[in-house]
């Protein structure tokens, strides 16, 4: 994973969230309709409340990547933080 470096700072900002609150939002996101794949929505959503833009900036600059490479560092860290919560 080319963004492994990353990988625990993301799980600690994901972990700054509850599961109920997650939960709550998984459901209110699914009521919504407004996605075309509820995991990847809900991930990207943590990615950029939690972590933000400025810091995924700050990667830039210290290693070249594309979003292939975001998805798969924000799924892992995802599945880390929240291992009982299946999407």
């Amino acid at each position: 994973m080319k963004l492994q470096g990353f990988l625990n700072e993301v799980v600690e900002k994901f972990k700054k969230i509850t599961e109920e609150e997650l939960l709550a939002y998984i459901k209110h996101t699914k009521d919504l309709g407004n996605y075309q794949d509820l995991k990847t929505r809900i991930v990207w959503d943590c990615l950029w409340n939690f972590v933000g833009s400025n810091r995924i900036a700050d990667w830039k600059k210290t290693i070249q990547f594309n979003d292939n490479h975001l998805d798969t560092l924000t799924k892992k860290a995802f599945k880390l933080a929240f291992p009982n919560i299946k999407l």
